[in-house]
């Protein structure tokens, strides 16, 4: 009797020029299951990355279908282990959950025996290899983003007020939106009087179609950005710290402090004299 099997595609957006693409994934299963004279139920294709496999949609998606009809599916094929998962523990839950269902999983490149006692072992090497590489890329890839920091690069969306410029890959800029910058030294002006508070400040141009969530606004009078710095987090046991930003500033310093004493309450709010009309 023909083996009833699910073949299953995963490839992140950075792989696609490489010999991991989807159709290429897919046609060496194909070739695979017509050899091997193996019954193809469902195909599912993942362009998707995500570590854990609850968040992968294709792969909820193939659980269900186990989980309603486990006496359909033999087994679950993909190209590589790496293509299953870059997580061991992730992996020997997921293989425990399928085992129950009487659904083995596996790779068409480096076959495992499941009843063999060595495949733990040779699960962990295959899976434990390609989680090593991949924390590898992750900590290459912080570093990175540090050594940008540190120059003074912005690495995210821009704040409000800016807005990211993209010349190519490797140069690119943040450049200041002068409609909204000139909204935010407003609102910063007015809160740095300390005659209103920040909350009643913000009800004031949230009325003029200025329309941002408090805590976004106290974010936005928080953030160092708009004078000119940029935050480096704290890493290898060096603090959080600010280095000068090659962006523009649209707050002065003065101003800015102002406010963070407004908002620290170090700055006495100032009581509204109203003139009454005697004539």
């Amino acid at each position: 009797m023909a083996k009833n099997v699910i073949i299953y595609c995963r490839v992140s957006s950075d792989e696609q020029a490489q010999n991991t693409s989807l159709g290429y994934q897919e046609s060496r299963l194909r070739e695979y299951c017509l050899r091997n004279q193996y019954n193809i139920v469902e195909c599912y294709k993942e362009d998707y990355s995500a570590k854990t496999f609850k968040k992968r949609p294709e792969m909820q998606k193939i659980m269900a279908y186990c989980r309603s009809y486990p006496k359909n599916v033999d087994e679950i094929l993909f190209l590589r282990w790496d293509r299953y998962s870059r997580n061991l523990e992730y992996a020997l839950t997921n293989i425990r959950q399928l085992k129950k269902l009487d659904i083995t999983v596996n790779s068409i490149e480096n076959p495992l025996d499941h009843n063999s006692p060595d495949f733990p072992t040779m699960l962990g090497v295959y899976i434990g290899n390609a989680e090593a590489e991949n924390n590898k890329i992750s900590k290459r890839t912080k570093q990175g983003i540090i050594n940008s920091l540190e120059k003074g690069i912005c690495t995210n969306k821009a704040p409000r007020g800016y807005k990211n410029v993209k010349i190519d890959d490797t140069h690119k800029y943040v450049e200041i939106v002068e409609d909204k910058a000139k909204i935010i030294r407003q609102i910063f002006n007015q809160v740095a009087k300390g005659v209103e508070t920040p909350s009643y400040v913000r009800k004031q141009f949230v009325r003029k179609d200025f329309n941002i969530s408090e805590s976004s606004f106290f974010e936005m009078l928080r953030n160092h950005f708009y004078i000119g710095e940029v935050c480096v987090p704290q890493y290898d046991n060096k603090p959080a710290h600010y280095v000068r930003g090659l962006h523009e500033a649209i707050i002065d310093k003065e101003t800015f402090y102002k406010v963070q004493d407004v908002i620290d309450g170090k700055k006495k709010q100032q009581t509204k004299i109203i003139k009454e009309n005697t004539s």
